[in-house]
């Protein structure tokens, strides 16, 4: 088990999607982040069965990262799909660069709404987190949908549970810990009591938990 307690390593710096992480980065994603490729391929079945045969609602992806998403939707033949990014080093390495916004921001100041959007491991690295899905929730068509998936605050129990997890995916003891410093204070958390009521207050008319792992929790919400 993981203990800080015994742990040496003053050095570390903050976690942050550079170079060298966008360089690795969907390898990074699959080791750390349970039902990662399981999560975004319920994204692709709820926007098929919620628009059937049609394939020129308009799609936007939150922290695109390296693209996978996106090509995912643009394979299945999607033809308006957009990407929002605030690391220009994860821009450089999607496989859809010249779909992405570079933005901390959501891109309300496009020119219509949209029907889809995703925002998947993403909004616990912003702060100001509830305008952010206030934003979304403003450009987003009546019978549109959201798909939210976040780290959420758990029992040390549970938490260990999610190490267990990177453990059977082959990460060390080292790497574990390395990476839950170098994220403090750049991911934070907040219960999922919090995402259920703040999502129903800014106006979903449904709100419904699609998927769970150790720690993670994917959120359908539609307006």
């Amino acid at each position: 088990m993981v203990n800080q307690k015994n742990y040496s390593n003053k050095k570390l710096t903050q976690w942050s999607f550079n170079k060298k992480v966008a360089q690795n980065f969907d390898k990074i994603a699959e080791k750390n982040i349970p039902r990662y490729q399981a999560v975004i391929d319920k994204c692709l079945l709820i926007t098929k069965k919620t628009f059937p045969g049609d394939l020129n609602i308009k799609i936007i992806d939150i922290g695109s990262a390296t693209g996978r998403t996106l090509d995912i939707f643009i394979k299945s033949g999607f033809k308006n799909v957009y990407g929002v990014e605030n690391s220009k080093h994860m821009i450089n390495m999607s496989k859809h660069k010249e779909r992405v916004i570079f933005s901390d921001n959501f891109p309300r100041d496009m020119s219509d709404y949209f029907d889809v959007v995703t925002a998947n491991w993403t909004l616990h690295f912003i702060k100001r987190r509830k305008q952010y899905i206030k934003d979304i929730y403003s450009s987003l068509k009546k019978g549109g949908f959201f798909v939210l998936t976040e780290k959420i605050s758990t029992s040390s129990f549970i938490h260990n549970r999610y190490h267990d997890f990177k453990r059977k995916q082959g990460l060390t003891e080292k790497e574990i810990l390395d990476k839950e410093i170098s994220l403090k204070g750049v991911l934070t958390t907040k219960p999922l009591s919090w995402y259920l009521n703040t999502l129903k207050e800014v106006g979903f008319s449904e709100v419904e938990i699609i998927d769970t792992d150790w720690c993670f929790v994917s959120i359908l919400c539609r307006k």
